[in-house]
């Protein structure tokens, strides 16, 4: 069973990429007063630290050390292609361990996506036929 639907609050992580220091903070079903929201319905969070706007990265994240530059472009990078570290408490599945993974892992997640699309059309196309 996943552990986030077990027990909690468990806190959502925001990092900041300028400060390279996460924040943790209550999910927005657990706080009682009124949080800032941007336009798509997100949390607005700002960093303590520099004021510039934090990216929520998800319960499963775990940040690099902050003398690390090269994990924290991998985290940026990453992020920037939409991908974060939110899952029930199994675990966000497979991310590159390095930096000069990531070009590799963007492709095969590219892929993957060109297929689902494939597969989504192939599916309304047969639908269509049968139906």
């Amino acid at each position: 069973m996943c552990r986030y639907a077990v027990s909690g609050p468990y806190k959502e992580k925001f990092a900041c990429f300028e400060c390279r220091k996460v924040f943790r903070q209550l999910p927005l079903s657990d706080v009682a007063q009124k949080v800032r929201l941007d336009s798509a319905g997100k949390r607005l969070a700002k960093c303590p630290e520099c004021s510039t706007p934090m990216h929520n990265m998800g319960k499963d994240f775990h940040a690099p050390c902050r003398s690390d530059l090269r994990q924290w472009r991998k985290v940026k990078i990453l992020h920037g292609h939409g991908i974060g570290f939110h899952s029930c408490g199994c675990g966000p599945g497979e991310r590159p361990a390095r930096l000069s993974d990531v070009p590799a892992f963007l492709q095969r997640i590219e892929l993957a996506q060109q297929q689902s699309e494939c597969q989504r059309i192939r599916e309304m196309r047969r639908a269509k036929k049968d139906g």
